[in-house]
């Protein structure tokens, strides 16, 4: 049976509270919350303090605001490198042989015991397969391949990892396999709804994303909750004329500048952005889904007549990738024919990076974006972003630009595993 999280005059009143709060907190100081011991429903927090090398471990739970719209007005050259927030960075040749290549374009990468997985895929296609390199980045083996056996999907859309579960969920839009780094064994599953990504929490539910193509029902769901057999457990659904994105005219199935979005949390939950609105939800587990940030973007908020045109829909901000860390939130966004990496600071919430892609990587939407890079000979180079994990960013660096400053790199080597320790 499907839930109905909120009506539409809920979201207004909610979204209205929100930026009252938001000004409360302006007025009384942001020092006196992170002094607090205790979060909703008691969760216990570990706030971090000003030591920049505190190791602390933290738990957000407070509302961030962020202003797109006040930041994009004058957008300037970016200066910015992340040498100035890295303490130290490191490079990691991968092993490169005729069974072992990667390509540059879409590269994902996640940290587990014993090494590091990692997939890539030519532009704008699904992943080919998931392979396994030791700390060292020598190729280990395949975790998965693309075909029709009983470990392998016809295509790999969407793969994530959970580092508390030690789980991993790939997917297609109807089947997922689960491997269980425990035991390492693998389950594959078809799936009753059509999927367009997946997240794993730390309690072993997997949350997707159903397909937005084509008319809804009279009840939409946007998300579905699955347990480790494949089987939804819960569905949150639109309100009857709430379902926007299913309202689209006849035949319009391409749409400009906006769309859903779910992305895995530094804390193991996942972040979930809705259509035409500015505030990005944290999903814990089923049961608790609430605000988490404010992306104000004002007049810059695409809306639903603006998105059949691309000259309109160019001048909204579209976000295609929000990458959060323990002290940063890494967005990607487009915004006037480009697209761009924002890096924001979380205690101060203001930008501190504004940089932007290159142009044959601009419509990129499975990585998480780039950052400017000081090499050693003072030369300024682009490193690709990947994903976050132990106060770390992963990332890779193109061979050719690597052997300006690295040794031993040959032009046609795969790229270069790249660790940034923040």
């Amino acid at each position: 049976m499907y839930l109905c999280l909120y009506s539409l005059n809920k979201v207004v009143m909610r979204n209205s509270i929100i930026y009252l709060c938001y000004i409360c907190v302006l007025l009384s100081g942001c020092g006196n919350r992170n002094n607090q011991n205790t979060g909703k429903n008691g969760i216990l927090l570990f706030h971090e303090n000003d030591d920049a090398d505190s190791q602390q471990s933290e738990i957000d739970d407070q509302l961030y605001f962020l202003d797109f719209e006040a930041n994009l007005k004058n957008i300037q050259e970016d200066t910015f490198t992340i040498n100035s927030i890295a303490k130290n960075i490191t490079f990691i040749p991968l092993e490169t042989s005729d069974s072992v290549l990667l390509y540059n374009d879409v590269i994902q990468i996640q940290k587990i015991n014993e090494g590091y997985l990692i997939s890539t895929s030519s532009f704008l296609t699904n992943f080919h397969y998931i392979m396994v390199f030791d700390t060292t980045g020598r190729f280990k083996n395949y975790l998965m391949k693309r075909g029709q056996g009983p470990k392998e999907l016809p295509y790999i859309s969407e793969w994530s990892y959970n580092h508390h579960t030690q789980l991993l969920v790939a997917s297609t839009w109807h089947q997922i396999i689960i491997h269980f780094f425990e035991n390492n064994t693998s389950n594959k599953y078809l799936l009753d709804v059509f999927f367009t990504n997946a997240c794993l929490l730390n309690d072993g539910t997997i949350v997707g994303l159903p397909s937005a193509l084509g008319k809804g029902d009279t009840v939409t769901p946007y998300l579905h909750f699955l347990n480790q057999e494949g089987k939804i457990v819960r569905s949150i659904c639109y309100p009857q004329k709430r379902n926007i994105a299913y309202d689209f005219s006849e035949g319009r199935t391409i749409a400009y500048g906006e769309n859903y979005g779910l992305y895995p949390s530094y804390s193991g939950d996942a972040l979930f952005k809705d259509m035409f609105n500015d505030t990005i939800y944290r999903i814990r587990n089923m049961d608790d889904v609430q605000p988490y940030m404010i992306l104000h973007k004002g007049s810059l908020t695409p809306t639903l007549k603006d998105i059949y045109n691309s000259t309109t829909a160019a001048q909204k901000v579209k976000l295609s990738q929000i990458l959060d860390t323990k002290k940063y939130f890494i967005i990607v966004y487009g915004y006037r024919g480009k697209t761009y990496t924002s890096v924001w600071d979380k205690k101060t919430r203001t930008l501190i990076a504004n940089t932007i892609h290159p142009p044959r990587m601009s419509r990129l939407t499975s990585f998480n974006g780039f950052t400017n890079y000081r090499t050693p000979t003072g030369k300024e180079i682009q490193i690709m972003i990947s994903s976050y994990f132990d106060g770390k960013l992963f990332g890779v660096l193109d061979a050719t630009q690597a052997m300006e400053f690295l040794p031993n790199i040959k032009e046609d080597d795969n790229p270069v595993l790249t660790i940034i320790e923040l």
